[in-house]
């Protein structure tokens, strides 16, 4: 594994538009490697080279660090290109990617630790705690613990993790910055899907982290954190709880897409009679619920960007929106490829076919917290019905 690399690229900002023909142009040279990463369980040092080098992580880098300095969306969109050559890259592009936002929010100090040197660092965050404890000590915190799902954490030069200090525990979890000589890595990624993210868990042992790379997570979510002192514009300054979530749409989006431009492909192929009124509904089925899929998406985007640009609440009812059309949007991601992987003929049925690497793809990004059906329907429900939900975003006036 070759070690995370500071790259600080001597070029013009790109518009969103711009950013997004960057990924499109990098996914040949992506999907020809999207086997091999699978079998690695993380992607090879130089196929993250090219992720890289193609400015994919720079989205939400301060421009006085190099970086791009975007509004929230065009790395969704570079994610859903990206997922036409291989999901899993994708999702380090749009999510792990837009983790660079959650430490522009944070104070300068911590931003000049981790851009200083360089700007072309990925940042892994810590999605399940495991045995974890947090004391405060004097100048910040010492901690000890684990935490799963960290994806790029093998090309991560920083960690964000989070815990609530002990004697605490009625106060707000923290995010807390952690450099890579801090942690260490298990290797504990066997899955089905999303093998190439590597995303394996994350151990501190007594590690200490100075109080000004740390932010409680309200106030990291809030309006005007810390960070919006220093770097300008909605990303750091707006409520990232508007954000949250959509990131994920990206790759389960265009991994349905590619799926179905491979189905499409397997079926011409395939000597099916395409005159079959069955084949035609079972084509014209799926694709409505892919094209609808992405039409979820864009609106997400479209409406997140009306309230972020102009710093304006987004009132309940869009709330309500974000986090509906999110679940739905991938509840028929997930229907297309089932349906596409089930009426595939015998060589797209074959567990090394590109298809089937789509579909078990899609099936374990649809599990994520932020776009689980039953999860965030119910809640949905719940804040219809005039009852207290599990999604602080859809209790709050």
């Amino acid at each position: 594994m070759t070690e995370p690399k500071p790259v600080r690229l001597r070029r013009k900002a790109p518009t969103g538009e711009e950013f997004v023909d960057r990924a499109r142009m990098i996914v040949p040279r992506i999907r020809e490697r999207a086997d091999e990463a699978e079998r690695l369980r993380t992607l090879p040092g130089d196929m993250m080279d090219v992720v890289r080098e193609a400015g994919m992580l720079h989205a939400f880098i301060p421009e006085r660090y190099g970086g791009y300095n975007l509004n929230w969306g065009p790395q969704i969109a570079a994610g859903r290109a990206v997922a036409r050559g291989c999901a899993s890259t994708a999702w380090l592009v749009s999510v792990v990617g837009s983790h660079a936002g959650y430490v522009g929010r944070m104070s300068e100090a911590a931003q000049d630790d981790v851009w200083g040197g360089g700007e072309g660092v990925l940042i892994c965050t810590g999605a399940v705690p495991i045995g974890v404890e947090v004391r405060r000590t004097a100048g910040g915190f010492r901690v000890s613990g684990q935490w799963a799902f960290c994806s790029g954490v093998d090309h991560s030069a920083w960690a964000l993790v989070r815990g609530t200090p002990v004697g605490e525990e009625d106060g707000p979890q923290h995010y807390m910055l952690f450099p890579r000589e801090a942690f260490s890595i298990v290797d504990d990624w066997f899955v089905s899907g999303m093998r190439a993210t590597g995303s394996k868990s994350v151990r501190l042992e007594d590690a200490f982290v100075p109080e000004y790379r740390t932010l409680p997570l309200p106030e990291l979510f809030a309006m005007h954190p810390p960070g919006s002192k220093v770097s300008k514009g909605p990303v750091y300054s707006y409520s990232f709880r508007a954000y949250a979530g959509s990131a994920l749409m990206g790759p389960i989006i265009g991994a349905a897409e590619a799926a179905f431009d491979l189905f499409i492909e397997g079926l011409k192929e395939s000597g099916r009679d395409l005159a079959d009124p069955y084949v035609q509904m079972l084509v014209g089925e799926t694709d409505a619920e892919v094209r609808a899929a992405g039409q979820l998406l864009d609106n997400v985007l479209k409406t997140q960007a009306h309230y972020a640009t102009r710093m304006l609440p987004v009132p309940m009812e869009h709330r309500v929106a974000f986090v509906r059309d999110r679940a739905f949007a991938c509840r028929l991601s997930l229907r297309a490829v089932d349906r596409m992987a089930g009426q595939a003929d015998l060589q797209q049925s074959l567990s090394d076919a590109p298809l089937q690497r789509y579909h078990r793809d899609i099936h374990a990004m649809c599990q994520q917290i932020g776009i689980n059906w039953d999860r965030n329907m119910t809640n949905v429900a719940r804040q219809i019905l005039g009852l207290k939900t599990d999604i602080p975003y859809l209790n709050e006036a």
